[in-house]
């Protein structure tokens, strides 16, 4: 599974996550960009770009850890 963030949003939130998920799942494949146009999720909350497909984002990072996890033990996107 390919899972993408921005730079800026990483203070948000989403940098946890990426390093919780990375720490429990070496599958994954884990790129930060300087931008990737999801301008309005991205300044409000953390979000990560899924497979480029799936945009998961929530109101913290704890909800978004969340959110990854149950799509995690989902069926393949």
């Amino acid at each position: 599974m390919k899972i993408e963030t921005c730079m800026h949003n990483l203070v948000l939130g989403s940098g946890q996550v990426l390093q919780w998920a990375q720490e429990t799942n070496s599958n994954l494949k884990v790129k930060v960009w300087d931008c990737l146009e999801f301008c309005e999720v991205c300044a409000r909350e953390p979000f990560l770009w899924i497979n480029d497909e799936v945009l998961l984002h929530a109101t913290s990072a704890e909800e978004l850890w969340r959110a990854l996890q149950t799509l995690l033990q989902g069926p393949p996107l």
